[in-house]
């Protein structure tokens, strides 16, 4: 649990250092494929659903960053 957290804090802190639309994207991928594991543990399903701004926060910033308009958005 120990080397998620710091693996989350450092992600957290990447993406304000430098919020690439790539490393955004890996975020999102991250949180949902850590969070999906609750309700296999046998947590409920509406604590998949009260996380969801884990999930919606880096999309988001990638909605206000202007992206996919942009013309390279895998390059940042």
């Amino acid at each position: 649990m120990t080397v998620v957290g710091l693996f989350e804090i450092a992600l957290g802190l990447l993406v304000l250092a430098r919020p690439v639309p790539a490393l955004l994207l890996f975020v999102v991928a991250w949180k949902l494929g850590t969070e999906v594991l609750r309700p296999l543990a046998g947590e409920p399903l509406w604590e998949l659903v009260e996380r969801w701004s884990s999930y919606t926060a880096p999309l988001a910033l990638l909605y206000a960053r202007g992206w996919p308009t942009t013309a390279r958005p895998w390059l940042g």
